[in-house]
C-alpha cells in the first residue's frame, strides 16, 4: 500500500519541514512572513485567527463542504477540490477552477484539482495502461467519515478506469491544514507496477472571467485569478498560490514527509504533445480560453 499526503496551513506559523501542504500568511507590502496568535495582511487589515477551530461540514447537491475559521472547502461530484477559499478573505478567491466557473474545461477529459493519473503495468503484460480517475465515475464514491470526505475508487470497468487497484483519497482538515492524503493499494493477484501517479493542479490561473457588477475585467482578473510558482525536488518540493495583485493571503502545499511524498517532476500540457485526446484539448496551452494550460506534478511512488 502507499500512502502520500499533502497538507495546507494558513497565517500562524513559518513554513517548516513539518508542516506539510500549508499556507503561509505573508504581509503584501514587505512580503515578510508572520507570526504570533493572529496575522495581518497590510493591504487589507483582515486578521486571520491563529488556531483552527471547530470543523463543520455540510451535504451539498454535487458532494460535502468542509469549513473551519481557517478554510472552507467544497469537494464535488468528482472527487475534486472544486472549491477552496481562505476565511476572512478580502476578494472571496475561490484558488481552483471548477465547472460552474470554467464551463469550457467541463469536457470528459477534465481533470480538476483532485483527480488523478495513473499509469500501471500488470506483471507479464507488455505495456503500459492509463488508469484515471476521470473515466471512474462508474466506481467512485464520495462520502463522510466523521469531519473527513472520503473519494475511493475499484474496479472500474470503463476503459482508462482505475481497475487494477483501489484508491483512496481522503480531505481532512487538521489542525490549521488542509490534509489530502492519496492511499493506492494493489487488488490484483499478481505483482502490479506503477509508472507514475499524476496530480493535475489547475490553479485559478484563468484571466478571462466576466467582470463583477462595477468592476473592470483587469479588476475581477488581478483579484478574482490566481498565480502559481513551484519547486520540484522531492520531499522539499512546494507550490506557493498568491493573486496578482499581490494581496495576501498566499497558498502553500507542500509535501508531508512522514508519508514519503514528493514530486519528481511535472508535465506542462501544449496541444499536439504527449498524446493528448481531442476531449483534452482545452486543458492545453493557448487553447480555448486559458492561455496557461494544465501543469501535472508527479509524485514519487
Amino acid at each position: 500500500m502507499m500512502d502520500k499526503r499533502w497538507r495546507t496551513k494558513v497565517g500562524t506559523v513559518l513554513l517548516t519541514a513539518a508542516a506539510a501542504l500549508s499556507i503561509v500568511g505573508y504581509q503584501a507590502a514587505q512580503g515578510q512572513p508572520v507570526q504570533g496568535a493572529t496575522t495581518t495582511s497590510s493591504a487589507t487589515g483582515v486578521k486571520q485567527p491563529a488556531a483552527s477551530g471547530q470543523v463543520t461540514t455540510t451535504k451539498t447537491d454535487k458532494g460535502y463542504d468542509m469549513q473551519n475559521n481557517l478554510f472552507k472547502v467544497s469537494v464535488g461530484q468528482y472527487g475534486e477540490i472544486s472549491g477552496l477559499y481562505l476565511a476572512n478573505d478580502a476578494f472571496k478567491t475561490n484558488y481552483v477552477m471548477n465547472e460552474t466557473d470554467n464551463p469550457k474545461q467541463a469536457t470528459p477529459g477534465h481533470e480538476w484539482v483532485g483527480e488523478l493519473m495513473f499509469r500501471t503495468k500488470p506483471s507479464g503484460a507488455k505495456d503500459w495502461q492509463k488508469e484515471y480517475t476521470n473515466k471512474s465515475g462508474d466506481v467512485r464514491k464520495v462520502s463522510l467519515d466523521g469531519n473527513r470526505v472520503v473519494v475511493t475508487y475499484t474496479k472500474s470497468g470503463t476503459a482508462g478506469g482505475i481497475k487494477s487497484m483501489t484508491v483512496t483519497e481522503t480531505y481532512a482538515l487538521v489542525g490549521d491544514n488542509l490534509q489530502w492524503s492519496i492511499k493506492v493499494q494493489n487488488t490484483t493477484a499478481n505483482t502490479l507496477t506503477i509508472g507514475d501517479m499524476g496530480l493535475p493542479l489547475p490553479f485559478r490561473e484563468y484571466w478571462t472571467y466576466p467582470p463583477k457588477e462595477g468592476e473592470s475585467p483587469s479588476q475581477t482578473a488581478y483579484e478574482g485569478s490566481t498565480l502559481f510558482h513551484s519547486f520540484v525536488g522531492q520531499d522539499a518540493s512546494y507550490i506557493y498560490v498568491n493573486r496578482p495583485s499581490g494581496v495576501g493571503n498566499y497558498l502553500v502545499m507542500i509535501p508531508d514527509q512522514k508519508s514519503g511524498a514528493g514530486f519528481e517532476y511535472q508535465d506542462h500540457w501544449i496541444d499536439g504533445t504527449n498524446g493528448r485526446t481531442a476531449d483534452e484539448k482545452n486543458w492545453c496551452m493557448d487553447q480555448g480560453d486559458w492561455a496557461n494550460g494544465l501543469n501535472v506534478f508527479y509524485s514519487r511512488i
